[in-house]
């Protein structure tokens, strides 16, 4: 699971190098820069889910763990 969020920030990273790559075209037009625009915020977007996606398995791992050491503690 973890390569797949890899795999998914660096897709999301090479989308947005590519679209700010072709913001640099001379024959981009106002739609163009809007959808190239919307494409980045997009990435972005994703970039910033996965790794809330990522913390919140990270913190749920931690807080079960610590439950486990709690119920074992507590006997």
């Amino acid at each position: 699971m973890n390569a797949l969020r890899i795999i998914s920030i660096l897709c999301a990273i090479a989308l947005i190098v590519l679209l700010i790559v072709s913001l640099n075209v001379e024959e981009s037009t106002g739609l163009t820069r809007a959808i190239v625009v919307v494409g980045i915020v997009t990435a972005v977007l994703n970039i910033i889910s996965t790794i809330m996606w990522w913390l919140t398995d990270v913190a749920n791992n931690y807080n079960a763990d610590q439950l486990r050491w709690f119920r074992i503690s507590s006997h």
